[in-house]
């Protein structure tokens, strides 16, 4: 009766044992699962973010573009007007009398 009694509380230790390792291997693959599902929707927002920030970027670089040109054609203005006084001041001093 005490061996019967021993191999029912074996079988019966080996069954739990089986049931907790086919729950650990359940709960293993549903959190393996979330970790991808995690992962996925992480590289979403990264992929998300990178646009955002090369879209961002990319206008910094237009507007930096508009306001270079802006700066090049005030200085040829500038240099062109600066020209033009030059010559100006260059006439009036050839007009002048010599004493």
């Amino acid at each position: 009766a005490a061996a019967k009694k021993m191999a029912e509380d074996r079988k019966r230790a080996e069954e739990m044992a089986s049931k907790q390792a086919i729950a650990d291997a359940k709960r293993t693959k549903e959190e393996r699962k979330e970790a991808e599902e995690r992962a996925k929707e992480q590289a979403k927002r990264d992929a998300a973010d990178a646009k955002k920030a090369e879209e961002l970027r990319k206008k910094q670089a237009e507007e930096d573009a508009k306001r270079n040109k802006a700066i090049a054609e005030a200085a040829a203005r500038l240099k062109e007007a600066q020209a033009e006084y030059q010559s100006a001041v260059q006439k009036t001093n050839a007009q002048k009398p010599k004493p």
